[in-house]
């Protein structure tokens, strides 16, 4: 048999995810390499989201512990949450800016079914709505701040594409690159990371920038996710999650 490619640097720092191993969905974190698991949060509402802080020391997470979908934000051990904004909306997918000022969210504010960008101010309290009509679910800040990275649903050429965008932060210059890839923050070195049959979803970065931990169904079938990892090098994908639930939406500590 083919000897696998080495892989890279040992991954290292810890991974939140969510899972509905212990009933209901919660927010959990493990190492990098899948050994300690840890449940976050331990409420009867759905939490779901989560994104760490640059710094490391919080995650932002959505939840509708309090009747209405909003984001929160709690420090890294679980402890002290704290609504980042109360609105009739339903906010979710939050993604810091790198200094840590800013956290952009999908929001239906502007009507229930118009999914729009919105960036809250550092207090929560004001908006500022920078997304296109349609489902968008921000995902990454370049250093810069100066743009987004999202996921969406957008008619190109009239026709309906799902695919990784990137835009100013005032919601202009709107860019598209269909499935997950690697590339740099001008769009350029393209690389293609996973190839599967199944939905590979969610990528997050390692500190180092040589893993992507993602969820996949490819080991669990329909609505039976699980976390994984691969190398940049090209070497093997290393299934990190391996239970009866559903594992998704892996966020990689930034220290």
């Amino acid at each position: 048999p083919r000897t696998p490619a080495p892989l890279p640097t040992t991954p290292y720092g810890r991974i939140a995810f969510v899972s509905d191993r212990d009933g209901g969905l919660n927010i959990y974190v493990m190492n990098a390499d899948g050994s300690d698991v840890t449940r976050l949060t331990d409420h009867p509402g759905m939490d779901w989201d989560p994104a760490w802080s640059p710094d490391g020391q919080h995650i932002a997470f959505a939840s509708d512990r309090d009747g209405d979908l909003n984001i929160y934000v709690m420090n890294a051990d679980g402890s002290d949450v704290t609504r980042l904004a109360n609105s009739p909306a339903r906010d979710s997918f939050p993604a810091w800016s790198l200094d840590g000022s800013r956290v952009a969210l999908n929001s239906t504010a502007q009507g229930l079914y118009d999914f729009r960008i919105h960036v809250p101010d550092a207090v929560g309290s004001n908006f500022t709505l920078v997304g296109f009509v349609g489902a968008g679910f921000p995902s990454a800040w370049p250093p810069d701040g100066s743009r987004i990275a999202f996921s969406s649903h957008q008619t190109v050429n009239g026709e309906m594409n799902g695919g990784i965008y990137t835009m100013n932060t005032d919601g202009t210059n709107g860019e598209v690159n269909r499935d997950i890839y690697a590339m740099n923050a001008d769009g350029t070195g393209v690389t293609r990371i996973t190839t599967h049959l199944s939905d590979d979803v969610d990528p997050t970065w390692s500190p180092n920038g040589l893993w992507i931990a993602f969820t996949s169904e490819r080991d669990g079938g329909e609505d039976k996710g699980d976390i994984y990892i691969k190398g940049l090098d090209g070497g093997r994908v290393i299934r990190l999650t391996d239970d009866a639930s559903d594992d998704t939406s892996p966020a990689w500590s930034p220290h």
